[in-house]
């Protein structure tokens, strides 16, 4: 029986064994770092019985990864690493409720990508509603699946909004781009850094990752042999923060990706370099849009334009400016630091980063640093938003000396 296992939830309409999906991949991984045994379920919408649009079924497939938890590990797990997608996130901060309430001494680890609740049309407060008379039928005591797995692990209403007591970690990715379509209820993602998910006193990270819902759960893969470069960057740098915090929580010995900052740093600054360019589409589609196309977006200039003032980003989760799928939080380092990050562990990547290039200056050594195609121009379009901010004469000087200039 395996003392660490893993459970794995998609987001509505996502199939776990589809090859453009990571979780496979992922999964294979975590079993060759800690023999971790993983039960893999597809969205709701593609498990039998369950809708993608409305959600039905989500705490059926809960229930289902329970069962599966119980076999691999004999009742008895040590540790249990769960990941979620969308709908999928907030299923496994629930199954989270459930793993603690059943099995309170295994350690739990929560991996949330942009999470969210889902709409549904009834009275009932989107797909997670929990309480007993959320609509008609479940008044009359026809409460289906989110009825039994309430009284099988005790959960309360709040189960989908709280997180439970006494997990080892909560980490969470937040995909930013602007778009009305998904400016509606039910699809603000749920974070404690937004104030509508509860951390409850546990220790949480939250990172941002320009992009597309759903890109940093992506391969790459096309429907051919096309890979989409971007998707495939930001499904690298979601596994690169993962890895981070297991090892740092001791959930496995050693990463699950590759660690050399360099590397790591290259995949940041493909997403960087996109965002920069404006290479996101604005999802709106109002009458300038129908007459003249979608426009082009960057997360991080507008970030930058909130922090100086020029824009706005409301401090309200319900109430942004810019409300769309996950642009919810303003970048802190776009507005704070001396240049575009895509998140924190990026700008503490930079700064091994620009150690390594110092010590490749004065050691003579320079090739490495021109075997990565996306760091170059990121350190030059970086620097003409730190020309707006001071003179910063080292990274300039940097730069010359490493012919990007």
């Amino acid at each position: 029986m395996a003392e660490n296992c893993a459970i794995w939830f998609a987001g509505s309409g996502q199939d776990v064994d589809d090859k453009k999906h990571v979780y496979a991949d992922w999964a294979e991984k975590l079993y060759n770092a800690g023999g971790y045994q993983s039960t893999l379920r597809s969205g709701v919408g593609k498990v039998k019985g369950t809708s993608g649009t409305t959600g039905k079924g989500w705490a059926g497939v809960i229930d289902d990864a329970m069962e599966s938890l119980e076999r691999r590990s004999g009742g008895d797990p040590k540790n249990v690493i769960i990941v979620g997608m969308s709908r999928g996130g907030v299923q496994a901060v629930v199954c989270a409720h459930c793993v603690k309430k059943k099995y309170p001494r295994a350690e739990v680890f929560i991996f949330a990508v942009d999470p969210v609740q889902g709409a549904h049309t009834g009275f009932n407060d989107g797909s997670f509603d929990m309480s007993d008379n959320r609509n008609l039928t479940s008044m009359l005591g026809f409460r289906g699946s989110r009825g039994v797995l309430k009284e099988k692990y005790g959960l309360g209403n709040d189960a989908p909004s709280k997180l439970p007591a006494e997990i080892n970690f909560y980490l969470a990715i937040l995909a930013q781009f602007r778009g009305a379509s998904r400016a509606c209820w039910g699809f603000t993602p749920q974070d404690p850094s937004l104030g509508n998910l509860n951390p409850n006193g546990q220790d949480y990270q939250t990172y941002e990752v320009p992009g597309d819902h759903g890109y940093c759960v992506y391969t790459g893969a096309g429907d051919g042999d096309d890979i989409n470069e971007g998707r495939k960057a930001r499904g690298r740098v979601a596994l690169e923060l993962f890895s981070y915090h297991l090892k740092d929580r001791d959930f496995i010995s050693h990463g699950i990706c590759d660690d050399r900052p360099m590397k790591t740093m290259d995949y940041y600054c493909k997403i960087a370099n996109e965002d920069l360019a404006g290479l996101q589409v604005d999802k709106k589609v109002g009458l300038s849009e129908k007459l003249f196309g979608r426009t082009k977006f960057s997360f991080l200039k507008s970030s930058r334009a909130a922090g100086a003032g020029l824009g706005g980003f409301e401090g309200n989760a319900s109430s942004r400016v810019y409300a769309g799928r996950g642009q919810l939080v303003k970048s802190m380092q776009a507005v704070a630091g001396k240049g575009y990050f895509v998140n924190t562990r990026h700008q503490e990547l930079y700064v091994r980063l620009e150690a390594e290039i110092c010590q490749a200056i004065y050691g003579g050594n320079l090739s490495f640093v021109h075997h990565y195609q996306n760091i170059g121009p990121w350190l030059k379009a970086n620097l003409n938003f730190q020309a707006e901010r001071e003179n910063d004469a080292a990274t300039y000087n940097l730069l010359s000396e490493l012919g990007f200039l």
